[in-house]
């Protein structure tokens, strides 16, 4: 669950329709906050992440934290990714803990895109456009024919 508040008036909690198991999955990230159309997950680099002896992380920890906070933006149960444009800025270290802000350009109909930004601070060091379809069921109980999105 994730508070919201507003004016110093605690609201209703908004709960995590989509992706619950993926949570605070130390190479996904933890959502910290969650609003209509809005999300923000927090990614800690840690020694797991890191790629050669010169200390590179891998972009798909990035990817992935950026698409978790994409699909927790539109958060609804049976919305998925089909397709992304994404941009990494400047590469991260171990121990920096990345800020990934998503914000849903739209929320009607099947097919949502959700911009995300990831900071390091104040660098960005991500950015990226997240298309999702939602789904009436999940995804893959559904025939390859009703996938397809036009």
């Amino acid at each position: 669950m994730v508070k919201k508040e507003e004016d110093s008036l605690l609201e209703e909690e908004m709960e995590l329709e989509t992706h619950t198991a993926l949570d605070g999955n130390r190479f996904i990230g933890k959502v910290v906050d969650l609003d209509t159309g809005l999300s923000e997950v927090h990614l800690e680099i840690t020694e797991e992440m890191v790629a050669d002896s010169d200390g590179f992380i891998h972009t798909g920890y990035l990817f992935s934290s950026a698409s978790f906070a994409a699909t927790a933006a539109t958060n609804e149960k049976n919305g998925f990714v089909i397709g992304a444009s994404v941009h990494f800025l400047t590469p991260v270290r171990e121990y920096d803990k990345i800020v990934f802000l998503a914000k849903a350009r739209h929320l009607a109909g099947h097919k949502r895109v959700v911009e995300v930004v990831g900071k390091l601070g104040e660098v960005m060091v991500f950015r990226g456009d997240f298309t999702i379809i939602v789904t009436e069921s999940h995804i893959l109980s559904l025939k390859l024919d009703e996938i397809t999105v036009k």
